[in-house]
């Protein structure tokens, strides 16, 4: 079964893209070929080429696609870093051979087969389907778009999009014409589409954006397992992001990726400081759970830290990148003699 993927990013931001990407492979059925489209904002070679070495988990078709200048035109008055987001209103003319296709933010994690959006035939009666957003002060978003309060408003790091109908009824230019007849928008593109697309959207189960912050979601802790797709508004590679429930199944795909095995320790100081930072709302059964514990075969160091499980392939580079922050030479030694080194 084909599965038609669309993310956009910008070299900085490839990281976690490639984050995105390893764990759709990972947890794809196994008749499933996923095409991944890939709207580059100036992606360096050498990043795209570390995304190409994915294919480890799973083989996979890819396409880096440019943007159209045609949309910086109407999108420059925003004066942004970064414009990658955007590209989204594109997806018809950029992607026109497709008509179905998932867009997915690449601050997501995927946490089941995506196939069940492709198989629901609903889809033909609508542009899209979304997941209603739940943030704060929802209410004064929809006003700077003029909804009713009882108007409902989408988060757009998901769109389950009826491909052919964006094109037949032309809403790329219906975008672009909105965007430049409206002032300046608090969310932007995603003002856009929620104004360009009202009444025409499937709202669909939260599993499929589950908006991953406890600022969004303030109950107990949802079962992951009844969660599809992820979504780490919280940003959960930084130090001081907005800790989430689920911020360890980020790590998890992100040690699959080159980046990681480049800079683990990196890694492992932005979870020390996170977990640290948010211990009084841990519960810790320490007499249940290892929460700290360094491990090691010949091959294979394994830390864990707060129950996130990190495993590092102990190879001469590796061993070597990892010594050199051990301060005292005979316990770097040591360390190097652990694995034959």
């Amino acid at each position: 079964m084909r599965i038609d993927i669309c993310l956009a990013s910008n070299d900085n931001y490839a990281k976690y893209m490639a984050t995105t990407i390893a764990s759709i492979l990972s947890n794809s059925k196994e008749d499933e070929e996923i095409y991944f489209h890939i709207i580059s904002e100036n992606i360096s070679d050498d990043s795209k080429q570390k995304i190409l070495s994915l294919k480890k988990i799973k083989e996979f078709n890819i396409n880096f696609i440019e943007p159209k200048q045609e949309i910086f035109q109407y999108i420059s008055k925003y004066k942004m870093k970064a414009y990658s987001t955007w590209f989204r209103l594109s997806i018809p003319s950029l992607i026109p051979n497709v008509e179905k296709i998932v867009y997915l933010d690449s601050d997501m994690i995927i946490n089941n087969s995506l196939r069940e959006l492709f198989l629901d035939n609903d889809l033909d009666n609508y542009y899209a389907f979304v997941v209603e957003d739940v943030m704060d002060k929802i209410d004064l978003v929809k006003e700077g778009i003029n909804f009713k309060k009882e108007d409902k408003y989408f988060n757009a790091g998901f769109l389950m999009i009826n491909n052919k109908l964006w094109k037949e009824e032309n809403l790329e230019y219906k975008f672009y014409d909105t965007i430049d007849k409206m002032s300046l928008l608090s969310f932007k593109d995603q003002d856009i589409l929620n104004y360009c697309l009202k009444d025409r959207v499937k709202f669909i189960d939260k599993k499929w954006n589950f908006l991953e912050s406890k600022s969004c979601y303030k109950k107990n802790k949802p079962d992951i397992n009844n969660l599809n797709i992820l979504h780490f508004v919280g940003k959960p590679w930084k130090e001081k992001g907005n800790i989430g429930f689920f911020t360890n199944e980020f790590w998890k795909y992100y040690q699959l990726t080159p980046w990681f095995l480049e800079r683990p320790i990196d890694a492992i100081e932005t979870i020390l400081y996170q977990r640290l930072s948010d211990y009084e709302n841990t519960k810790l059964k320490i007499n249940d759970i290892k929460f700290f514990g360094i491990y090691h075969n010949r091959n294979t160091l394994q830390i864990v830290l707060f129950f996130i499980k990190i495993t590092i392939e102990m190879n001469f580079e590796n061993v070597n990148k990892i010594a050199w922050f051990i301060p005292i030479k005979k316990y770097r030694e040591a360390f190097k003699r652990a694995f034959n080194v």
